[in-house]
C-alpha cells in the first residue's frame, strides 16, 4: 500500500491526520449513499485525491475503503520521530527546509517534532531511537569550568 502523506511529516500534522482519518471512518458508517462521497467532506482535498488515486474504481466499495483508511493510520502511527531542539522557534519556510532536507537525507517516512530550548544557544540537540545528540553551542559552553583568562 502506498502512502497518503509526505516522507516527512511534523507530529502537529500527523495527529490532525489521525483525526481526520479517524473521523473519516466513522463517517463510512454513518451516512447513506455512496461511501467515498462521505469521505470528501472529512478528508483534505489532497488526501481524498490520493485516496481515489490508490483505489481507483474501488472507492466506493466500503470494505476497500475501510482498509485504505485503517492502512493510513498503522503507517502514521508506526513511523519513527525524529527530535530536532532548537533556540528558536522555527518559521513555517524553516520548517519547510528541514522537512525537504530530512526528505532527501534523513529517515524517511518520520514525524518531525521540533521544540524550542533557549538552552541550545546555538546549533541543535537531535533526538532519535531514543538517543540525544548534543550538536548545540550550549554543551559547548558547558564544558568550561570558568572564563579563559586574556593575556
Amino acid at each position: 500500500m502506498t502512502t497518503l502523506y509526505a516522507p516527512v511529516m511534523s507530529v502537529h500534522e500527523a495527529q490532525a491526520a489521525t483525526r481526520r482519518l479517524q473521523q473519516a471512518g466513522k463517517t463510512l458508517h454513518q451516512a447513506h449513499g455512496k461511501p467515498a462521497s462521505r469521505l470528501a467532506s472529512v478528508l483534505t482535498e489532497v488526501e481524498y485525491q490520493q485516496l481515489k488515486t490508490q483505489l481507483g474504481d474501488s472507492l466506493d466499495s466500503m470494505k476497500p475503503l475501510e482498509q485504505a483508511l485503517n492502512g493510513a493510520l498503522a503507517e502514521l502511527e508506526k513511523r519513527p520521530r525524529v527530535l530536532l531542539e532548537l533556540a528558536f522557534e522555527p518559521t513555517h519556510t524553516f520548517i519547510a527546509e528541514l522537512k525537504a532536507w530530512l526528505t532527501k537525507h534523513g529517515p524517511t517516512p518520520c514525524l518531525l517534532e521540533l521544540k524550542m530550548n533557549p538552552g541550545v544557544v546555538g546549533g541543535v540537540i537531535v533526538g532519535w531511537h531514543g538517543k540525544r545528540f548534543d550538536y548545540s553551542v550550549g554543551a559547548k559552553l558547558n564544558t568550561y569550568d570558568e572564563f579563559p583568562e586574556v593575556s
